[in-house]
């Protein structure tokens, strides 16, 4: 019983950091960006959500809220991106378009990041 709670244990604890990985989530070159912060996924949403429920929330509420995590997590490296002139640069049609950013649709602060690139209709 003892080596079945230690590799349980084991599945659900922070790993150490790998902070190559943290970097290049902030890059700016949007390809790179998406896999370091899907691989940051990977890693880190068993113990997030594992530490969520050892604190007392329900399994739902626990899956909700590390989902909101990552979700607020990449609406900032998105607008950190956005500020930065990339080769070529973010734009409105691979927001709307790309089908990587479909988990974020809907969430608020990406419809604003979407919209901030909007081409702009000049007033007569």
């Amino acid at each position: 019983m003892a080596s079945v709670c230690a590799s349980h244990e084991a599945e659900y604890r922070f790993e150490e950091t790998a902070w190559s990985v943290v970097i290049a989530a902030g890059a700016t070159t949007e390809p790179r960006a998406h896999v370091a912060l899907t691989q940051l996924c990977d890693i880190y949403w068993r113990p997030i959500y594992a530490y969520l429920r050892r604190t007392g929330y329900n399994t739902h509420d626990a899956q909700d809220l590390t989902q909101s995590f990552f979700q607020d997590l990449a609406c900032e490296q998105l607008a950190i991106a956005i500020r930065f002139p990339d080769d070529p640069p973010l734009s409105y049609g691979q927001l709307k378009l790309m089908p990587w950013w479909d988990p974020l649709r809907g969430d608020p602060c990406f419809e604003k990041i979407v919209a901030s690139l909007a081409a702009k209709v000049p007033s007569k």
